[in-house]
């Protein structure tokens, strides 16, 4: 058995160069608080010289508890690296000020108590025997981490409020932080679980990531998401430093970072989106999530928006999420190539065990029911509300009569009605940009799914560059390719041939077409 090594880590090679520039800023004036800033830093630096030896002592214990002792060491260490990172900012802040206001009197004071529960738990630690060591480290660890999490909200807010200290005249904005909180974990989820597992790996690597989770509305980007947001993994590395913000009613940059500054309690005057910036860059490891992006994306602020992208891309510490209506990315950001492609339908076994959970019954025929669906949550979620009074074959007979005005439940939203889901996406800026993709879309509706892309314009005659409104689709996430072959989901085609029939000259296209297929087999 080896003891770790003891060589200096690149966090204490950064107090170091914090303290000296806090000693070299401070030789005209001598404050005590900055004094007290010193000896912490030099405390936090010795508390790695108590954690070593404390590993030294405990390799002559038994095995197992070596063993268990040597999980908890991380966790140790991971503390420190924490403690050492809020220590590191508090120098910095401290700099370059000749006055010490009371927000930071108070920063200090908290990172001293932090300070000594550190040393305190680890002393403990080196001091009972080894029957009590492991208890005392599972009790104190997880408390102590949030603690220290807190104040490193604490002290990230001291920080933007000595960034706009020109407006601190005016009344402080309260924070209000549930409106930037993740939702909680859907209640039912299922068929994506590989994709949960691919991203919260890539949440616990070192470096951040960011990731863009596209597809159809009604797929299941939120749930995905929320699900990521909630697992308990990401939730022990990030803590509290974990924000969703919904984006469905922002439609420019300054939307955004204003209703992240109203919630954060920042000053909402013109440095307000530098105030943002820097309070994400303050935590050592931070997670936001924009969900609902389209909205603010497929505007006429489309530049601005990806700017303000490429600034939260460029926060060393933060790892960002964006979901979003359609297939195209943003610009401006090096998105992980380990998620790239839109969400799919769900498999029918995962259907299946949705219904199931929803409706909580189920004869022979509800594959047959599902297979309508096409695997969209979405769809899925809505009949199988309805399959909790109605057997499955008056799910058939009503679908046949309403189509996709069956699936809607209560005060219709986007979350509870199929066909405004849809319409969102028809009537997106685009869409809107190339009025021809609609009615390509109500012409693709009439062929059979996975039609090749090269044979559209010998098609549809009537509508030169079919092609490029096919991309359009693509774009948006109302067909799909599949290796040259366009289709569209089920319930959009039954959708578009009931609220948006075929023009009759592209009707006429493609009968014409067949008609001359027909003809060249016989």
């Amino acid at each position: 058995m080896s003891v770790p090594s003891s060589g200096p880590t690149s966090a204490l090679a950064k107090i170091s160069s914090a303290l000296t520039k806090l000693t070299d800023g401070a030789k005209a004036l001598r404050n005590p608080f900055k004094k007290k800033a010193e000896e912490i830093a030099l405390r936090v630096t010795g508390l790695h010289e108590v954690a070593l030896a404390i590993f030294a002592c405990v390799v002559v214990l038994n095995s197992d508890v070596f063993q268990e002792f040597r999980e908890r060491d991380k966790e140790h260490q991971e503390l420190l690296e924490m403690l050492e990172f809020l220590t590191t900012r508090v120098l910095n802040e401290l700099a370059g000020e000749k006055n010490i206001n009371n927000a930071t009197r108070e920063a200090i004071s908290s990172l001293q108590q932090a300070v000594d529960d550190v040393e305190t738990l680890l002393r403990s630690q080196g001091e009972e025997s080894e029957t009590k060591l492991v208890h005392i480290a599972r009790n104190s660890l997880g408390d102590l981490r949030q603690r220290l999490d807190q104040q490193s909200h604490r002290f990230a807010l001291v920080s933007v409020t000595q960034l706009t200290k020109d407006a601190s005249a005016r009344p402080n904005i309260p924070a209000d932080l549930n409106r930037i909180k993740p939702p909680p974990k859907p209640a039912i989820f299922y068929g994506r679980e590989d994709l949960v597992q691919t991203i919260v790996d890539l949440l616990l690597k070192d470096e951040t990531c960011r990731v863009p989770l596209l597809g159809a509305g009604g797929i299941g980007k939120t749930a995905l998401v929320t699900t990521i947001l909630n697992d308990e993994r990401v939730k022990n590395k990030f803590g509290q430093n974990v924000f969703f913000l919904s984006c469905e009613s922002l439609i420019s940059a300054s939307a955004i970072i204003l209703a992240l500054a109203s919630a954060l309690g920042l000053q909402q005057d013109g440095g307000a989106r530098q105030a943002v910036i820097h309070y994400l860059s303050s935590f050592k490891y931070v997670l936001l999530a924009l969900d609902n992006f389209e909205t603010a994306w497929d505007s006429d602020d489309r530049t601005e928006v990806e700017a303000l992208l490429t600034e939260f891309a460029a926060v060393s510490s933060l790892s960002l999420f964006v979901t979003m209506r359609g297939a195209l990315r943003p610009a401006g950001v090096d998105w992980t190539d380990r998620i790239l492609n839109p969400l799919g339908s769900l498999s029918i076994d995962a259907a299946r065990d949705m219904w199931m959970r929803i409706a909580k019954k189920a004869d022979s025929k509800v594959d047959d029911l599902l297979r309508l669906l096409d695997g969209l949550p979405l769809a899925i979620m809505l009949m199988a509300q309805q399959g909790q009074v109605l057997s499955t074959m008056e799910l058939f007979k009503s679908y046949n009569d309403e189509r996709t005005a069956l699936l809607s439940r209560g005060n219709a939203s986007r979350l509870e009605s199929l066909e405004i889901s849809i319409e969102l996406s028809l009537n997106s800026r685009t869409m809107q940009a190339e009025r021809n993709a609609r009615r390509l879309l109500s012409a693709l509706c009439l062929l059979p799914n996975e039609t090749s892309l090269s044979q559209f314009d010998r098609m549809l005659p009537s509508m030169p560059h079919s092609g490029r409104y096919v991309r359009v689709l693509l774009h948006a996430a109302l067909a799909v390719n599949k290796a040259g072959k366009i289709s569209t989901l089920s319930p959009i085609r039954e959708f578009m041939l009931q609220k948006y029939p075929p023009e009759d000259a592209d009707v006429a296209d493609i009968r014409a077409h067949f008609t001359g297929l027909a003809h060249l087999v016989h």
